[in-house]
């Protein structure tokens, strides 16, 4: 929009920025950064093969592009206010595609690190001033849809990224995994720039900062975040340095706090936190956090390892039966949100996880993506309407006053929460397909006569070998289906964890009390 202004004779035109413009910015930054992660965790075993890492040098690769959002994400809705979201979006926009433009080129182990760190970096400005944009910028009738598309991208990019990593890596190239991000960068930045105009800092804001308190935050989650993202691999208490920096992470958090207490004008006081509705919603994300895992981590795990289909072969099933009907479940959420108590829709969410999750139970390894069908229909019910319900839980249980505040513990839930969920089910899995192995394994003693007799028929079908080689190959057949099959319960086990952590979910939505009136809730 422009508008006319007079200097002296000639009319010159100003610039008025287009506040829709600066919300679609915010959520193109959403999508960009839920892609990237997604890209980068689905596609690493091609990652590594491309840049010749070892399994410890990827594993750290994909750690390293990811924790450092999580070390600017807690300040940048008070960066917003004090700044505005040019400073956020526009200029790092355009940094962010010159970085992942470079990755693929280089191969040299330090600076490939150093551009994954930056691109880490600036990710974590993309995201957490999504809501805080909505606020300022939207009419509080549009509040509500906004949301819902906030919550939309981040289930909508969880299933749509295996196919897309598919393709990119099967048809265009592996380094469209990174290049591939280059023109949402693009258009978030040329987004930023039709949304905003320059404006003069907030010098007050900028004089009262916690700028220890951001630091001691930001570094100490960032710690914990390299801990669970390393634990499972490395064993957790059995390594020492997962040992050190969980403990590093956990010290600087208590630093936090004993700062937050002393400091004359604390950024995030956790008092905010000490209201009855302000802690069951906290624990509703979180639970929405570890059931979300059925999805993000136990559908396609099993699908990738123990069914061994490649990204590309599940990628469809996800967008056809998980993505499309999302778009439904969100916009059927907004209405129900609209008519019906955000309680009530957490619940109906959480139900539909629930649900999932005990459909999934009955998973034997010979399922395939057709056997997945109705467990991802309702998966995507499950994620179509419970988040929308949750953050509208959280954010009409606080004052407006301490919305950038509480927005900094809002990065808990969307990075350390999701983190934890994922390494608490990929250890358990892990640790179950050992204990089930070991059980299976008792009941195969050597001369067993069905042990002996299941030899015999597997040694037929190697027929073109010799006896001795057909035996061996015939007894790892034995090993392989042994392994598989217990892979098949450590999943059940997992699907059933996540049906408790529904239930969870559906008892403190249940506690919550009624929110107040306002653009986010029935009338």
């Amino acid at each position: 929009m422009t508008a006319m202004v007079l200097n002296g004779s000639a009319p010159t035109v100003a610039w008025k920025a287009n506040p829709y413009a600066a919300v679609a910015a915010a959520l193109t930054g959403c999508f960009l950064a839920s892609y990237h992660t997604r890209y980068v965790g689905i596609g690493l075993p091609d990652i590594r093969g491309a840049f010749s890492l070892s399994a410890d040098e990827a594993s750290w690769l994909s750690t390293v592009a990811n924790a450092p959002q999580i070390l600017t994400a807690p300040a940048v809705p008070w960066l917003v206010m004090v700044f505005g979201i040019r400073p956020i979006l526009l200029w790092p926009g355009f940094l962010y595609a010159a970085v992942v433009a470079l990755i693929p080129l280089v191969r040299e182990p330090a600076t490939l690190f150093a551009l994954h760190a930056s691109a880490g970096l600036l990710l974590g400005l993309f995201v957490p001033a999504t809501m805080l944009v909505i606020v300022r910028n939207l009419p509080p009738a549009l509040w509500l849809p906004a949301f819902a598309a906030y919550a939309f991208r981040l289930a909508f990019t969880l299933n749509t990224g295996p196919g897309l990593v598919g393709y990119y890596v099967q048809e265009l190239g592996w380094e469209w995994l990174y290049w591939s991000d280059i023109p949402l960068a693009l258009l978030m930045a040329a987004l930023a720039a039709f949304g905003s105009t320059s404006q003069h800092p907030n010098m007050k804001m900028v004089r009262d900062a916690d700028w220890g308190g951001m630091l001691l935050f930001g570094l100490g989650l960032m710690l914990i975040y390299i801990g669970l993202d390393q634990g499972n691999r490395l064993d957790w208490q059995e390594s020492g340095t997962i040992v050190v920096i969980l403990a590093g992470g956990g010290a600087l958090m208590v630093c936090f706090l004993i700062h937050e207490a002393c400091a004359p004008n604390p950024w995030a006081t956790p008092r905010i936190l000490y209201q009855w509705n302000t802690i069951l919603g906290l624990s509703t994300g979180i639970s929405f956090s570890l059931v979300a895992v059925s999805n993000s981590v136990l559908v396609p795990n099993f699908l990738l390892n123990v069914a061994q289909l490649r990204p590309e072969q599940i990628g469809w099933f996800l967008f056809a039966w998980i993505g499309i009907p999302l778009a439904f479940c969100a916009w059927l959420g907004v209405i129900l949100l609209r008519r019906i108590d955000f309680r009530l829709v957490m619940m109906l969410g959480f139900s539909s996880f629930a649900a999932a999750s005990l459909w999934a139970t009955q998973l034997t390894s010979a399922w395939r993506v057709d056997d997945f069908i109705p467990v991802a229909l309702l998966q995507s019910v499950g994620l179509g309407m419970t988040f929308t319900a949750v953050m509208v839980g959280n954010f009409t249980s606080i004052k407006p006053e301490v919305a950038a505040s509480f927005s900094a513990y809002i990065q808990i839930l969307r990075l350390l929460a999701v983190e934890f969920g994922a390494a608490l089910m990929i250890t358990l899995i892990r640790l179950r397909e050992q204990i089930h192995s070991n059980l299976m394994g008792l009941h195969l003693a050597r001369g067993n006569g069905s042990v002996l007799q299941a030899i015999a028929e597997r040694i037929s079908c190697f027929s073109d070998n010799k006896f001795a080689l057909a035996k061996d190959r015939s007894l790892v057949s034995i090993v392989v289906d042994v392994q598989r099959e217990a892979n098949t319960l450590a999943f059940i086990d997992g699907f059933e964890l996540t049906f408790i952590f529904a239930i969870v979910g559906i008892v403190a939505a249940g506690a919550m009390r009624r929110a107040p009136s306002g653009p986010l809730t029935h009338q």
